[in-house]
């Protein structure tokens, strides 16, 4: 029963310690070592793959759980890393989300370095999506984290990428005031040249202003200080210089150099570059007067404009489509994950049900059995008690008329059978009365604990006979009363053998109980009849009757 018990505890221990099939643990130690890998390669800006999200998204789980805050945003901002290299854009965002999250901007160790370059991560996942107000925020906070972590070339790089973002949205009223401000805090940092090759933005917004002393001197800025122009060829790294150069040129009135350098930009065959191109020929031919070329390039920047617009189109709706899959497919695991929780619960609470159900039923099977074995121990003591009388009311009764048989006196034979009479009487009579007592006390506790005290071979302490005394008074409150009423002068021996008797015990069972003799007890039984009524009784089963009926 016990080994039962204990397999049922096991298995509850075994349930409740259980961890989920789908957990993959690693140690500190190859967290870390995935972690300084995919770093590596990164800034060495190579591709990260499929690999590189399996398993930095068991580092992320890792510092989810044991991690501090700043080994949570390096690893979000790594495995954001690794879906930008994978093109996926909703996902790498997400990841990056989740590491500004994890940062703890009131701590004192927190990394504003790595905070900034989430921030930065995220602003230009922004500006992909054309999203160019909520990416101006982000360079903000940018510029803000890389005060605090005093890099000041990312905070000059956020400065003039927030400019690019007004410009793309037609916010040319900002950049053009702005940008004389940020140029002249990249020179006081030592970034001029830096802040310079930015300028073509700037230029283009004045232009558009029709700034064109503004647009005129930020060109000569970029010319001689960003080191992307060579000055004596005109050549330049970044196409879209031609387009700022010829707009300036054609607003001074220099229609043919600017015609020379939209021509140049359409070399770079870009389709923002060829379409601003063919609008500044179509501008330049317009002024010239030259009607046909301009009607041409005017078709041409439409058929352009057209063209772009199809691919921009496209390219939005693939963008679109992909948030839209990315959505779908995060509410599709969602809902997977959910419904997965719900069945593990389920479960769980069946599993526990089953070991509930399982210890209630050994629990009720123990009792059940208990309860068999302690009844079939009363009833062997029962049945042993009944079967010692009978043999000993056998032995009297054969004694007896072995006696009768053998007696030739007349007298002496009336004399046996009187006694013979008697016996049968006392027994019976005692028998009865004893009987009916012993089945009003039997269930009681006090009753089986005597029985095991025979079986023990002891004799009770004043203890156990108080708690007989407290069971008899529960049937009968006056017992004691009436008791020391009629034997005030009982003594102790006595007033144990009245008690004892009153329970049900058999003279027997009392004798062994008191380590005295049958006879020895019958006797005193007599004595204390004689005592009490100062008569003797006139056999044994009258003092038996009086004792029993007090």
């Amino acid at each position: 029963m016990k080994q039962l018990l204990f397999i049922c505890l096991l298995m509850i221990c075994v349930i409740g310690c259980r961890k989920p099939s789908w957990s993959s643990a690693i140690s500190k130690e190859e967290a870390r070592a995935i972690m300084d890998d995919v770093s590596r390669r990164n800034l060495a800006y190579e591709p990260l793959t499929e690999h590189d999200d399996t398993m930095m998204q068991r580092a992320v789980t890792y510092y989810n759980k044991y991690g501090t805050r700043n080994e949570q945003m390096e690893a979000y901002y790594l495995l954001g890393s690794v879906y930008r290299d994978m093109h996926e854009a909703p996902k790498a965002l997400e990841a990056f989300l989740n590491g500004i999250n994890a940062a703890d901007t009131t701590s004192a160790d927190c990394r504003y370095d790595l905070l900034t370059r989430l921030y930065g991560q995220k602003s230009d996942i922004l500006r992909t999506q054309n999203l160019y107000r909520q990416a101006i925020e982000a360079d903000s906070l940018m510029c803000r984290y890389a005060v605090l972590a005093k890099d000041t070339l990312f905070m000059v790089a956020a400065q003039w990428g927030r400019l690019g973002k007004y410009f793309a949205f037609s916010d040319y009223q900002t950049v053009a005031d702005e940008c004389w401000e940020i140029l002249e805090e990249s020179k006081r940092m030592g970034l001029y040249d830096y802040g310079a090759s930015w300028l073509c933005t700037s230029i283009l917004a004045n232009m558009e202003l029709g700034r064109v002393e503004d647009a005129a001197k930020l060109l000569s800025i970029y010319e001689q200080h960003s080191g992307k122009v060579n000055l004596s060829t005109h050549e330049c790294s970044f196409p879209i210089y031609y387009y700022a150069k010829g707009r300036v040129l054609a607003a001074t009135g220099q229609l043919d150099s600017a015609e020379y350098f939209y021509r140049k930009e359409l070399e770079a065959r870009d389709w923002n570059n060829r379409q601003a191109a063919y609008r500044g020929l179509h501008e330049a031919f317009e002024k010239i007067g030259k009607a046909d070329s301009a009607l041409k390039y005017a078709r041409l920047q439409c058929e352009a404009v057209d063209s772009d617009y199809q691919e921009m189109l496209s390219k939005n709706l693939q963008n679109i489509q992909e948030l839209y899959d990315y959505s779908r497919a995060q509410k599709d695991s969602y809902e997977k994950r959910k419904q997965l929780e719900k069945e593990q619960r389920t479960r769980r609470l069946m599993w526990c049900g089953i070991v509930i159900a399982l210890i209630g039923a050994v629990m009720i099977f123990y009792h059940l059995r208990v309860r068999y074995r302690k009844k079939i121990a009363d009833a062997e003591l029962e049945l042993e008690r009944a079967n010692t009388e009978q043999t000993e009311l056998m032995l009297y009764v054969a004694e007896l008329q072995d006696k009768l048989k053998h007696s030739n006196n007349e007298q002496e034979r009336e004399e046996i059978k009187q006694e013979l009479n008697s016996a049968r009487i006392e027994y019976d009579y005692s028998r009865l009365l004893a009987k009916k007592m012993r089945q009003q006390y039997f269930p009681s506790p006090i009753f089986r604990k005597m029985l095991q005290i025979i079986k023990d071979g002891r004799i009770p302490s004043e203890k156990e006979y108080a708690m007989i005394v407290t069971t008899l008074l529960k049937h009968d409150e006056s017992l004691m009363v009436r008791f020391d009423a009629a034997a005030p002068m009982a003594t102790d021996i006595e007033k144990k053998i009245f008690l004892l008797r009153r329970m049900g015990m058999t003279k027997s069972e009392i004798s062994l109980l008191t380590a005295r003799a049958k006879n020895s007890i019958i006797s005193a039984i007599e004595r204390f009849y004689e005592k009490v009524n100062f008569k003797k009784p006139l056999c044994s089963a009258e003092a038996d009757e009086w004792l029993l009926g007090l």
